[in-house]
């Protein structure tokens, strides 16, 4: 596990109780609570090309990155298998596995699915369908805004890539919540033997008060 610190909690200068933050100079212990945000088609993505599709144990997940910290809960955001028109004789069969996974995931306590949709886009010249994905980054930074803004977490780990979530960390160190970042780095090789960037965009990597690859050992630690 290869970690970068950006920001020291020392430079940050703040302190909490279980519900709010402390005035800066009072004294007294102070826990520290952290919610765990996946975008689910960021992981699965460097799980896929960096990781030959590894299975892994999302509970496992959500305690490595809280850490020594109390998790108060994860938030996991993705779409469910695109069914519709054109139509694919798998769309059934995947959309029911997807289910399934999802109702295995919601069995883990305080483990909380968030669905957005996936919308068609046309065809490519291939004749495989595009599709994009919609309202699942909306759903992320709701819960995210609703968690940082209400003094419900000290911290928030996010696996994630995209330089779209800087303006939500840049919010959390308007509140005093530290952000950690848990990404892909480097590159992966998919069927037709083309390179796939898996990494997070630097921007994000560079806000984040933290960022954590997921490496090799990391993964395998966390196997299902």
């Amino acid at each position: 596990m290869t970690t970068r610190q950006y920001r020291g909690i020392k430079k940050r200068k703040l302190e909490y109780d279980n519900t709010a933050y402390r005035p800066a100079g009072s004294v007294g212990f102070f826990v520290r609570r952290v919610a765990v945000f996946i975008d689910a088609a960021y992981l699965k993505f460097v799980l896929k090309y960096r990781f030959g599709c590894a299975q892994i144990d999302y509970a496992k997940l959500s305690k490595r990155c809280a850490r020594d910290m109390e998790l108060v809960g994860t938030y996991h955001y993705d779409c469910l298998p695109f069914v519709g028109k054109p139509s694919h004789p798998d769309d059934h069969r995947k959309r029911r596995e997807a289910e399934r996974f999802y109702r295995h995931l919601r069995s883990i306590p305080d483990y909380h699915i968030r669905l957005g949709r996936l919308a068609f886009r046309g065809l490519r010249e291939d004749g495989s369908r595009i599709l994009v994905q919609k309202r699942v980054d909306v759903l992320l930074a709701m819960d995210f805004l609703d968690l940082v803004l209400t003094g419900g977490i000290t911290d928030a780990a996010l696996v994630a890539g995209d330089s779209d979530f800087i303006p939500l960390v840049e919010r959390a160190h308007q509140a005093g919540v530290k952000v950690g970042l848990w990404y892909g780095s480097g590159y992966g090789v998919d069927s037709s033997g083309r390179k796939r960037n898996v990494g997070a965009h630097g921007q994000l990597v560079a806000a984040c008060d933290e960022a954590v690859e997921l490496d090799q050992r990391t993964i395998d630690d966390i196997r299902f």
